[in-house]
C-alpha cells in the first residue's frame, strides 16, 4: 500500500511561481511512485496576498490561508481523509524504500491528525526501533506543517476554529492571526479530545530552499544571485542524497 492508497486525496502546497520546487517535488512524487492525478495528486495554488493584516507576515499570511482554503475544499468534498505536503518536501529513504510497512501503524491505529513530518522540543520518551517505524501520540508542540494528514471527521471543527483564529486581532487571548502551525497548536491545545500522532523516525523533511514565508536573505533578492543560491542549494541536496542513500536518515 502506498500513501496514495491509503489517503483520499493527497495536496501538494506550491506557489504556481515556484517552479523550482514543483520540479523538484514531482521528482519526489516519481521516486515515491505517485503519479499526479487531478482530484487524487494535485498541486494547489498557494494563495500570495497583497498584505500581512496582522498576520506576522505575508508570507504567513498566505501560507494559513492556502491550509484554510484546501482544508475547506477537503470539507466541501466530504473526503474520508486528506494528506497535506508543501513543496519543500523530501520523502525519507525509509519511505521510499517501503511505503506499506511505513504506513502500516497509521492503518492500524484511530487517530485524528497525523504528522509525518515535524519539528518538535520536546520528545516523546521512547526510541523508535533501529529499523521499523511507528507513530505514537504526542500532545506537545509541534512546529511546521510541511507533512500532515487528517481525518476527515476532524476537518470542518479545524476549519471552523482556523477562521475564527483569522478574523481576531492579533494578540487576542485566544488565538489571533499567527503562523499556520501555531494555529494547530492552539487548536489542538482547544480540543485536548483530539488524537494526535506523529511518525517515529520522520517520513519527510524539508528541503533546503528560498523561503517563501521569511523574510528573504539578500542574496534571494537578487535575480542573478538568486540563481547562484538555487544553484548551490541543488548541488548540496544531490550532495546529501549520495550521503544518505541507502541508510535510515533523511535526504
Amino acid at each position: 500500500m502506498s500513501l496514495a492508497d491509503l489517503f483520499e486525496r493527497i495536496v501538494i502546497v506550491s506557489l504556481p511561481s515556484r517552479t523550482d520546487r514543483r520540479r523538484d517535488m514531482g521528482a519526489q512524487l516519481k521516486r515515491a511512485g505517485i503519479p499526479l492525478q487531478p482530484g487524487r495528486v494535485e498541486f494547489f495554488d498557494a494563495i500570495r496576498p497583497e498584505s500581512a493584516a496582522g498576520f506576522p507576515s505575508i508570507g504567513a499570511r498566505g501560507c494559513f490561508l492556502s491550509h484554510q482554503t484546501l482544508l475547506s475544499q477537503a470539507r466541501d468534498d466530504r473526503l474520508a481523509n486528506l494528506l497535506v505536503i508543501e513543496d519543500d518536501l523530501s520523502f525519507t529513504p525509509r519511505l521510499l524504500a517501503d511505503q506499506d510497512a511505513a504506513i502500516a501503524p497509521l492503518r492500524a491505529c484511530s487517530w485524528d491528525l497525523a504528522y509525518l513530518g515535524y519539528r518538535i522540543f520536546d520528545p516523546p520518551p521512547g526510541a523508535s526501533p533501529p529499523r521499523g517505524a511507528t507513530f505514537v501520540p504526542y500532545a506537545g508542540r509541534i512546529d511546521q506543517t510541511h507533512f500532515y494528514a487528517i481525518d476527515g471527521p476532524l476537518i470542518s471543527r479545524l476549519v471552523a476554529v482556523l477562521d475564527q483564529i483569522r478574523n481576531r486581532p492579533p494578540g487576542h487571548p485566544e488565538g489571533g492571526p499567527m503562523h499556520v502551525d501555531g494555529a494547530f497548536n492552539t487548536f489542538r491545545r482547544q480540543n485536548p479530545d483530539v488524537t494526535t500522532l506523529i511518525a517515529l523516525p520522520e517520513l519527510g523533511v524539508q528541503r533546503d530552499s528560498r523561503s517563501d514565508i521569511a523574510a528573504g536573505k539578500f542574496f534571494d533578492r537578487v535575480p542573478v544571485l538568486r540563481d547562484l543560491a538555487n544553484m548551490a542549494r541543488s548541488v548540496r541536496r544531490s550532495y546529501q542524497g549520495g550521503r544518505h542513500r541507502g541508510e535510515d536518515g533523511p535526504v
